[in-house]
């Protein structure tokens, strides 16, 4: 499995967010497919949230030397939604939210060595192996942003900015 965590409901999802908004070591963005796809059959729900929750991304502030460091994940629950660029959108509106934010200079990712999938994004965002931990058979991966430029990207008709590392081009352009 390329998760460490269980399939929660939107409610659970919800609760799980309430109670991290108020720990001030994490950050959660609970990552939507933009495209209305029918209605919801959970009452704490507005509209169709529900059937269009992919999953989340995660920022964990948890080092005491660095307060401008951040452990980030991504986690895209639904395997139809894999590899259409929503990690990679979310991921980058997560870093623009830690700098912008947060004056966040550094980002790291801890990825199992057979989460081929999430090592390459994170390789094709910039981020540099930097450690191995044979113990929890997982890569550590960093992404600096001292050297970070503004970029406009857009999917599915949003608009945000985000930082792209200096020296790594765009890789993938969004269309409505």
């Amino acid at each position: 499995e390329a998760t460490a965590s269980e399939p929660l409901s939107l409610k659970e999802e919800y609760e799980m967010q309430v109670s991290w908004r108020d720990d001030d070591k994490k950050v959660t963005f609970i990552v939507l497919d933009a495209t209305p796809k029918g209605d919801s059959k959970d009452d704490d729900v507005n509209d169709d949230e529900a059937s269009r929750m992919l999953g989340d991304v995660n920022l964990f502030l948890n080092d005491r030397d660095d307060p401008y460091n951040a452990e980030i994940e991504i986690m895209i629950a639904e395997k139809q939604s894999r590899r259409k660029g929503f990690a990679r959108e979310a991921l980058r509106l997560m870093m623009a939210y830690g700098v912008e934010s947060l004056n966040l200079t550094r980002f790291y990712a801890k990825i199992g060595k057979d989460n081929s999938a999430s090592l390459a994004l994170f390789k094709s965002m910039g981020y540099v192996e930097v450690n191995y931990v044979e113990a929890f058979q997982e890569y550590e991966l960093e992404l600096k942003c001292e050297d970070w430029r503004a970029v406009t990207c857009g999917h599915s008709g949003v608009k945000c900015a985000y930082a792209l590392p200096a020296g790594v081009e765009e890789e993938e352009e969004y269309e409505e």
